[in-house]
This record gives structure tokens, C-alpha cells and sequence, in this order.
């Protein structure tokens, strides 16, 4: 996933995984109802 990819990459800076976090929820609250819409 490309979840873990970016916790590997960047796994010293606490506060870029915070904003990462933040970014993920976003974009999953996106990408869910599209992912339903081609199912």
C-alpha cells in the first residue's frame, strides 16, 4: 500500500507523519465514493 510506502520513507519527522495522516483521511474520503462508483 502506499500508505505504509510513506511511513517507511519518512519515518523520523513526527510532525510530516502527522500531515500525512491528515492527507490520507482526506484523500480516502475521496477516493471511496469514486471507487464505488466504478463498482
Amino acid at each position: 500500500m502506499e500508505l505504509s510506502w510513506l511511513c517507511k520513507r519518512k519515518p523520523r519527522k513526527q510532525k510530516s507523519m502527522t500531515n500525512v495522516e491528515k492527507t490520507t483521511h482526506a484523500d480516502i474520503a475521496e477516493i471511496l465514493p469514486r471507487y464505488k462508483q466504478f463498482r
